[in-house]
């Protein structure tokens, strides 16, 4: 059979209302998204640390439908500049909801990369992307993020902290 796919064009996101609403309305409407895919994080990773933010709309050519979004930050850190989906957190990647998104949004990355004189980019997710689309994009993985847990259930608040530890204590 002949199987269309629509030509898929990917925006930078302006800071207009208008493309924060619509931006908002895509990440609340996808399964996978997060509180940090949210539009206001622009504002509080641009302001609070001086992270240069791209917000990557990805719409179908044929009827502008927005098809996928990824947020990216150039951050600088020992080893020169990078940019990272979402600063601090383990996710806030990729969202997309066909695979031409997906790829568009990485080669949009990439491009970006190069302009930004960044090494590289990192794409967050707690679940890997699927291997067919990873491949297809050239995204190798990486695990390197260590979660630990602390059993607070029924401590007294002086317990609780003195359980915590003062070097833990300034992070909450």
């Amino acid at each position: 059979g002949d199987r269309r796919v629509s030509r898929i064009v990917v925006e930078r996101l302006d800071d207009s209302d208008v493309s924060a609403v619509a931006w908002n309305a895509y990440v609340e409407a996808h399964a996978d998204a997060t509180i940090y895919h949210l539009h206001a994080w622009r504002h509080i990773f641009e302001r609070s640390f001086g992270y240069r933010p791209w917000l990557l709309v990805a719409r179908a050519d044929a009827d502008r439908t927005i098809c996928g979004v990824l947020p990216l930050y150039r951050v600088q850190g020992l080893f020169g500049r990078r940019l990272v989906s979402v600063p601090f957190r383990d996710r806030g990647g990729l969202l997309w909801s066909t695979p031409e998104a997906f790829q568009a949004l990485v080669a949009e990355a990439r491009k970006i990369v190069r302009e930004a004189g960044a090494s590289s980019v990192t794409l967050k997710t707690i679940t890997p992307y699927p291997r067919q689309l990873a491949e297809s994009a050239s995204l190798r993985e990486h695990q390197h993020w260590i979660h630990s847990a602390v059993d607070l259930r029924g401590l007294t608040a002086d317990a609780m902290w003195q359980r915590i530890g003062d070097k833990n204590r300034n992070m909450v």
